[in-house]
C-alpha cells in the first residue's frame, strides 16, 4: 500500500487557439504549464518483512526550490490535393 499527502501549492494552466486560414489551410497553437511552489517537508514510513524479521524505516526530509514546466505546440495543416 502506498499513500502520499502533501500541502504544497500546485498550479496547472493551459490555453490554445485554432484558426482556419482558408478551406485548405489551418493553424493551431497551444501552451500548457505546471508550477509547484516549494519548499515542502516529507515523511515516509516503510515496513518491510523478510522471513520473520520485521524492519521499520522512517525517513524525513525537506525539499527546497521551485519546479516549473512549460510546453508549447504549433501546428500548420495544409490539405494536399
Amino acid at each position: 500500500m502506498l499513500a502520499r499527502f502533501t500541502r504544497r501549492n500546485n498550479y496547472t494552466y493551459g490555453a490554445g487557439i485554432y484558426h482556419t486560414l482558408n478551406k485548405d489551410d489551418s493553424f493551431s497553437f497551444s501552451l500548457n504549464g505546471h508550477l509547484k511552489e516549494e519548499p515542502f517537508d516529507f515523511k515516509t514510513k516503510t515496513k518491510q518483512q523478510i522471513l520473520n524479521k520485521l524492519s521499520e524505516i522512517e525517513t524525513t526530509g525537506r525539499t527546497i526550490g521551485n519546479w516549473n514546466l512549460v510546453n508549447a505546440f504549433a501546428n500548420y495543416n495544409k490539405k494536399v490535393s
